[in-house]
């Protein structure tokens, strides 16, 4: 007898009938028929318990994935079944952001693992991408990747151009002595600016340095965004997702009112720093205040008259240093939550020799320039090693150009002696004129 060639398991279960088989003498007579089977099978959507072995359900059928055989023999009008089930390799992906922090000179390091498990109990193959979805303005700097032993790691990975870290990795069932995950750990070091213009950020998120959908399905570019893919040996893809917030720091400065003259001569200019943090991580910051009056001004005091709660300024600040030194600091390794506002007041005691005036005196230089004139002043902020400044200035009255905003210049002993010398040549002139009419008077 032959094998029915119509046999597909399916609608016709039968292999052979009426098969002759010897009888046994000193050993059994055994018969082997050996069924292949080609199958497609998708697992994305099938939910595979790794705690549950059973390829069956208890009333008999096949779980979700399950490969079941069931073969029936009859001898004799006597009925016999075997059954064999196995679930095919399953390879699932978990992806999670293990940590991203600022390392100086404006670099951030982004670290996340790729975790490949199999829930199927036979062994398996995968393929694995990992693309990076940054924010625009953030630029990579180097990107290392490490995965298990024996596993060949695509060298020209770039998660730009080349995405793929493996191609027809395998991994044993989740029952087979020596299974492990398989753990990928991607390292970014990452450019990182200080601050994120609003014009950059779109209406969806894109752009933003917040991560503004869930982890597991985020594919904005935004914040330290990353996503991974799997494809498994049916062509299947599962993709993870996850995202690092960072910081947005920015700074402005304003003068705090009118310069205002005193009696005495003496200027008291008072100005406003603000520094926000606008993005979606805190920020560590240090802030500076930098004095640029112009020629003949002194600075006889210098303070910082108010400070952010739980902010303490230094006692050393005077603002008069060259650019870069210590002086000039008015506070260092200041902690602003994401959407945090810190407000910083200064005020300068000033006094003008006229005598050393000169045209940087009386007008604020050009916004930029770092050059003195007036009463300018040059805020900075710096975070993770990038500096940004603000800049305010108002400057004094010139001779002769009364009423400008911050009044006129100190009067002097000088001039009080030429006021009152004219008053009195004219009191005598008006007293020379009376008497003049009287005597003309009397002769009349």
């Amino acid at each position: 007898m032959g094998v029915n060639e119509g046999f597909d398991g399916l609608g016709d279960p039968r292999i052979v009938t009426a098969q002759p088989i010897d009888g046994a003498a000193a050993t059994p007579v055994v018969h082997t028929y050996t069924v292949t089977v080609r199958y497609a099978v998708d697992l994305t959507d099938v939910a595979v318990d790794p705690a549950v072995d059973a390829c069956t359900t208890p009333d008999g059928g096949t779980v979700a994935g399950g490969l079941n055989n069931v073969a029936d023999v009859t001898w004799n009008g006597i009925p016999g079944s075997d059954d064999e089930c196995v679930r095919p390799g399953k390879p699932t992906l978990d992806k999670a952001l293990v940590s991203a922090d600022p390392v100086g000179d404006g670099k951030w390091e982004v670290v996340y693992d790729l975790t490949v498990g199999n829930v199927g109990t036979e062994a398996t193959t995968y393929d694995l991408d990992d693309e990076l979805l940054f924010a625009p303005v953030i630029t990579v700097d180097s990107i290392t990747v490490t995965g298990p032993e024996g596993v060949a790691i695509d060298p020209a990975f770039d998660g730009d151009e080349n995405q793929r870290i493996a191609t027809d990795v395998s991994i044993i069932g989740l029952d087979d002595d020596g299974y492990a995950p398989h753990v990928y750990r991607v390292t970014v070091i990452a450019n990182v600016p200080l601050h994120f213009a609003s014009d950059d950020v779109g209406e969806d998120g894109t752009g933003s340095p917040a991560c503004t959908v869930p982890a597991g399905s985020n594919s904005l570019e935004q914040g330290l965004n990353n996503a991974a893919t799997l494809t498994d040996e049916t062509g299947g893809t599962q993709t993870d997702t996850d995202c690092a917030p960072v910081p947005s720091i920015d700074i402005t400065k304003v003068m705090d009112g009118d310069p205002v003259q005193g009696e005495d001569g003496a200027w008291t200019v008072s100005y406003a720093i603000t520094v926000v943090n606008d993005g979606a991580a805190a920020g560590v910051y240090d802030l500076t205040d930098r004095l640029r009056y112009g020629a003949g001004i002194t600075v006889e005091t210098a303070t910082v008259t108010a400070a952010p709660e739980g902010v303490t300024a230094s006692g050393t600040w005077t603002g008069q240093g060259a650019e870069g030194e210590p002086v000039n600091i008015v506070a260092t390794g200041v902690d602003l939550a994401p959407g945090g506002t810190h407000t910083y007041q200064v005020q300068v005691v000033a006094s003008l020799d006229p005598d050393a005036a000169e045209e940087s005196t009386f007008a604020c230089p050009a916004p930029g320039s770092g050059e003195p004139g007036g009463f300018a002043n040059t805020a900075g902020v710096g975070h993770n090693g990038l500096a940004d400044t603000a800049e305010a200035c108002a400057s004094p009255d010139e001779p002769g150009d009364p009423g400008k905003p911050g009044g006129s210049l100190a009067t002097t002993g000088a001039t009080l002696a030429w006021v009152a010398g004219g008053a009195a040549l004219l009191l005598l002139l008006g007293m020379l004129a009376l008497a003049i009419a009287r005597r003309r008077h009397t002769a009349s």
